[in-house]
């Protein structure tokens, strides 16, 4: 019964096909559209968390509430080139086991091929494979798919997918630097020192 209850949610990471095909990057996930409006999914949004992330205050974040299938996650959304259009989505998995894990994992492999980078430690505590795709109009997309299974804070305990579109989140972020010149990263310092309170002692 868990296997066809995460089905539709399988089948939504494709776009445009009931059948996976190579050729083809997903948009959607959970009912969430890259490209699509945020207020589109208002009623589905924790609005009082939206809020420009510090070190990217070209794009927005706003808290998933949890739905059937998945326990929460966030949307991304532009603030500058298109305000509003969503341009990554995270959500976590209600169910946390290894086992759904896998089938998902055979799926994507099996629509897109081998991921691009894989990470998986001895122990499986810690699984994060990643695949590089272009989309029907040339964008680059991403999916993440991450599992954490330890006691580390900097990690979200559980498993959790990520679909992005790097071609929208980098107009976002050339948008933004055109605006505020001022904002855009300084060229590395050629044989930079570091500072003695840079290392632990």
């Amino acid at each position: 019964m868990r296997r066809a209850f995460f089905l539709p949610c399988l089948l939504l990471l494709a776009c445009a096909s009931a059948a996976y095909a190579k050729d083809k990057a997903p948009c959607e996930i959970g009912g969430f559209a890259l490209g699509a409006d945020v207020s589109t999914y208002a009623d589905r949004l924790d609005m009082a968390t939206a809020k420009p992330l510090p070190d990217a205050p070209y794009l927005v974040r706003v808290n998933v509430k949890p739905f059937p299938g998945f326990g929460g996650g966030y949307l991304l959304y532009g603030a500058c080139a298109s305000p509003g259009k969503i341009v990554r989505v995270k959500l976590r998995y209600a169910d946390a086991g290894l086992y759904l894990l896998t089938e998902i994992n055979s799926s994507l492999t099996a629509a897109y091929g081998q991921p691009e980078q894989i990470r998986d430690n001895a122990d499986r505590s810690y699984i994060c494979n990643k695949w590089a795709l272009t989309g029907k109009d040339g964008q680059a997309i991403s999916v993440i798919l991450q599992h954490y299974d330890g006691w580390d804070p900097d990690y979200d305990r559980g498993s959790s997918i990520k679909l992005g579109d790097w071609t929208l989140i980098n107009a976002e972020r050339a948008c933004y630097e055109a605006a505020h010149p001022e904002a855009k990263a300084a060229a590395p310092e050629k044989n930079a020192q570091p500072a003695p309170n840079m290392i632990p002692n």
